[in-house]
């Protein structure tokens, strides 16, 4: 009997305030598609994003559906379970999307005459290696893979105990994202630098940017963006972040936002006392109520209403204080 895959999909449809939580969503491995007007994982996530998930759903009150889906073919069952991962220019791996563990890690080795092409079955404890000249490519894996397409029979018969033909199906079939990954990649990086050119230094870059305080301003000096609350130049993880999300939102480069309610408070703790005891909970949703804020808090369980109301200045104390 051929064995069935399966996969567990979550699916959150359009709804109210549901935008306010694209970011965390999207970080979390959902997509969002634009016929079925939802947000689903097309690939496998690990448990700890799923559960993430439903905590963000339970706190804003969202509905979603849990399914369990059997894959259509082999090709939807390796996307889904698998990605190809570049850790340097010249190293990759073939990632679990479920747990992050390297499947496989390939190598190249460069030389003047020649280059030695290592590749790694973690899994199963094997490897092979062969040496050629990688052509200087602007995708480096795309090339390995044509050459070892090239010579698959020479290799099948001669590289023992290692599975070849299961190694190149997931090659093949994982590569077509990796490259599209790629040349997005590809752009932000001539977006960025297309900026750093028409920029002034000591400019006002942007604000209030999703996973960073939103109070927090950020200025082009040199090539290098400066933090006005830590006064450091970024590291090079956040500076990507920082040019991702300017080059999807090219109306905030140099232009000051004002941050909304949800920006300023939403997902931040405040302290609340239950039956005289006090602790600290996540605000999830905020409105204003006759010059004041009504705030939301998630209890673990549901969103609750606080009794008491806020003035925009003391509520952004209370965030402060318990940050």
């Amino acid at each position: 009997m051929k064995k069935k895959y399966f996969i567990n999909r979550i699916y959150i449809s359009k709804q109210d305030k549901l935008y306010n939580v694209k970011a965390e969503l999207q970080e979390l491995g959902l997509l969002w598609n634009t016929k079925e007007n939802h947000y689903y994982n097309k690939y496998e996530i690990s448990k700890s994003s799923m559960d993430a998930i439903m905590w963000i759903c339970k706190k804003n009150d969202f509905s979603y559906e849990l399914k369990k889906e059997e894959y259509e073919d082999i090709t939807q069952r390796l996307q889904s379970q698998y990605k190809i991962l570049s850790i340097s220019e010249l190293t990759f791996a073939i990632v679990n999307r479920k747990d992050d563990k390297y499947i496989y890690i390939i190598s190249v080795y460069k030389d003047v005459l020649s280059d030695t092409v290592n590749i790694l079955d973690n899994k199963n404890a094997k490897h092979f290696s062969f040496v050629s000249k990688v052509s200087d490519s602007k995708n480096t894996i795309l090339a390995i893979y044509s050459y070892l397409q090239d010579k698959e029979h020479e290799f099948k018969e001669n590289i023992i105990d290692f599975d070849f033909d299961g190694f190149l199906l997931k090659m093949s079939v994982l590569l077509s994202e990796f490259t599209n990954e790629k040349d997005v990649y590809g752009k932000i990086n001539k977006f960025k630098y297309y900026m750093i050119s028409k920029l002034s230094d000591n400019v006002f870059l942007c604000n209030s940017v999703k996973g960073f305080f939103p109070e927090t301003n950020f200025y082009l000096n040199k090539g290098k963006i400066t933090s006005s609350y830590s006064k450091n130049n970024l590291n090079k993880e956040q500076e990507n972040k920082i040019w991702k999300f300017l080059y999807y939102n090219r109306d905030r480069v140099a232009v000051e936002h004002k941050p909304s309610l949800w920006e300023l408070f939403a997902n931040n703790r405040i302290s609340v006392s239950i039956d005289g005891f006090e602790t600290k909970m996540p605000i999830c949703d905020v409105k204003w109520n006759n010059g004041n804020i009504i705030v939301h808090v998630f209890n673990g369980n549901k969103k609750v209403s606080l009794n008491k109301t806020f003035r925009k200045e003391e509520l952004w104390a209370e965030v402060l204080k318990n940050r």
